[in-house]
């Protein structure tokens, strides 16, 4: 029988942790610029991203299935991993938190914005994929918690 578990469904890996792991209550999309790193580059791209902004990292995301490791610091993602691991995610422009990713798909047909990949369940919560008009690829992300997931670590 094959494995139907979620990967939002089990415990987060060692050195997970969001300041808001739920983005339900949103009023507004949180829209955060993509920055792709070799993963050698990541800890000291979080404190330069850290020192530029004046902010301390909410997101701290290590994703082992896929290779990428995350963090999340003001307005920029930083995407950590091998040039394969990250050549997924390369065409991202946009990386777009909603409070409930069928809204967003909703909106997203009714503007006649191209789907490239309906909403599915991930690590974070339910994320998809779109093509908007100007050809701008961007990531649609609904943030739920995982089980056990705690805030950030002392």
């Amino acid at each position: 029988m094959a494995d139907t578990t979620s990967p939002h469904d089990v415990a987060p890996p060692e050195g997970w942790f969001r300041d808001n792991p739920d983005s339900s209550s949103l009023t507004a999309p949180r829209v955060l610029v993509p920055v792709f790193l070799d993963p050698d580059e990541l800890e000291p791209a979080i404190g330069f991203y850290e020192a530029m902004q004046g902010v301390k990292a909410d997101m701290r995301l290590p994703l082992p299935s896929i290779g990428l490791d995350v963090a999340v610091v003001g307005g920029f993602s930083l995407i950590a991993g091998t040039e394969q691991a990250r050549e997924p995610a390369s065409a991202l422009r946009a990386i777009v938190t909603v409070a409930d990713a069928d809204v967003a798909h909703e909106r997203l047909v009714a503007a006649g914005v191209e789907i490239l990949q309906a909403p599915f369940a991930a690590d974070v919560g339910r994320l998809m994929y779109a093509k908007h008009d100007d050809g701008t690829v961007a990531e649609y992300i609904e943030h739920r918690p995982r089980p056990g997931e705690a805030g950030r670590p002392a």
